[in-house]
């Protein structure tokens, strides 16, 4: 009897922690889904408060209820911290960058570390198995927005969109295109690295629907990320000696270039060739010419910049007006000091991952390179993009700092002869 009590007991307390785990699982998904929705937010105090920042408030707060929520010591993110509020108090807007300041506090306590723990606490499988559900459901609204403007005329509303020589340029919630292309270009080279050089079969849809996103994205760095990803693949393909791959991605891109020039001219000639254009400058919107607008800005603030948020104020223009490249941004308003402990902490994130990676074997070894793979890509973009309080570079760069622990965490139990199953 007393056998049949505990027993009893015991179903019932795994019932309550699987549905305990299911509503971490349930709000892990939407901050993921939600987390490029920058135009879903309300004006407080003059300044947009997004709904994803709820959602992810409230993933934090479940993981720290659980006990899995942690905070590592990471030794330059906190001294790029501490420099991004010196720059905030030379500012010559202090409550303007001090706005930012908590802004950098909740993308590094509220998103980095939330993703971090996530991955710690239940593996790169969940992670990752949650991610790709995450990004299915943005590619297929993103092409379904494409087609519903295109053929009907009608503008989704609470999406974000534009329209070019009679091309819808959608975005879903993202705040335009390049900012949704730039977030999938993570997938996009992730997923052609799983499927066509460590040959995961399930990665052939995540291929396929990362690419056409991208494509009907409409954005010059997105078809810039494409033909990043097919050039890495290709080279890879090479030193091994994968003929047949690199024919068949010969082929393949050749098809896809044809059909893109016959069914989309008008994006082709403005978005693609423009990067052959002469005159670079006036196709990219003038945003050459800004960045040397830019550099001079940093050379006459060289140590603390003009301040977070505050490049707008030194020019007393309108808010939106920023520097096109997140390096000169940083560099602008943040000055040399924070600029370069951003990038040493990125370094060092990626170097520790690839060192952890060599602790892994299969599809775990394969999710990190990816990833490191994912985040230089992404970088590489937003240097002719701007954003380093973009939510979803924090979460990117919190996933793999989970991994690199996570790998250590499974290497040292293994070594210890405990099994472990992920």
């Amino acid at each position: 009897m007393n056998c049949t009590v505990a027993m009893k007991y015991n179903m019932n307390l795994r019932i309550k922690t699987k549905r305990k785990v299911d509503i971490l699982n349930f709000f892990m998904l939407l901050s993921m889904l939600l987390i490029g929705s920058e135009i879903w937010s309300i004006e407080i105090a003059g300044f947009p408060f997004r709904i994803s920042f709820v959602v992810l408030a409230i993933t934090m707060l479940l993981l720290a209820y659980k006990k899995h929520y942690k905070v590592s010591k990471q030794l330059l993110l906190f001294t790029f911290i501490i420099f991004f509020t010196f720059s905030a108090i030379a500012s010559i807007d202090r409550f303007l960058s001090f706005v930012y300041v908590l802004y950098l506090l909740f993308s590094v306590f509220a998103v980095f570390y939330v993703f971090y723990s996530y991955i710690i606490f239940r593996g790169q499988k969940s992670f990752f198995k949650l991610l790709r559900k995450t990004l299915y459901i943005q590619a297929m609204l993103l092409v379904a927005q494409f087609f519903i403007e295109l053929l009907l005329g009608y503008q989704i509303p609470f999406f974000s969109t534009g329209t070019h020589l009679g091309i819808p340029r959608p975005a879903i919630w993202f705040y335009e295109t390049s900012f949704f292309a730039t977030y999938f270009s993570f997938w996009l080279i992730m997923s052609y690295y799983m499927y066509f050089i460590k040959k995961q079969k399930d990665f052939l849809l995540d291929a396929g629907l990362s690419t056409v996103a991208i494509i009907f994205a409409t954005a010059t760095v997105g078809y810039l990320a494409i033909a990043f990803a097919v050039a890495f693949v290709m080279l890879i393909a090479l030193k091994r000696g994968r003929l047949k791959l690199i024919l068949q991605f010969m082929i393949i891109s050749t098809i896809m270039a044809g059909l893109f020039f016959l069914f989309m001219p008008n994006v082709a000639n403005l978005f693609v060739m423009r990067l052959f254009d002469a005159n670079l400058n006036a196709a990219t919107g003038g945003r050459i010419a800004n960045n040397f607008i830019s550099w001079e800005v940093f050379l006459r603030n060289p140590f603390f910049g003009v301040g977070p948020n505050a490049y707008w104020r030194y020019f007393n223009t309108a808010r939106y007006h920023v520097p096109a490249n997140i390096t000169l941004e940083l560099l602008a308003t943040t000055g040399f000091f924070a600029t370069i402990l951003f990038y040493l902490f990125i370094f060092a994130l990626l170097w520790e991952a690839y060192k952890a990676s060599k602790l892994c074997r299969g599809r775990q070894r394969g999710y990190i390179i990816a990833s490191i793979l994912g985040i230089i890509l992404f970088m590489t973009l937003l240097q002719v993009n701007q954003g380093y309080l973009r939510p979803y570079m924090w979460m990117l760069l919190g996933v793999l700092a989970g991994q690199t622990v996570y790998a250590k965490n499974i290497y040292r139990q293994k070594n210890n002869g405990r099994r472990v199953v992920r």
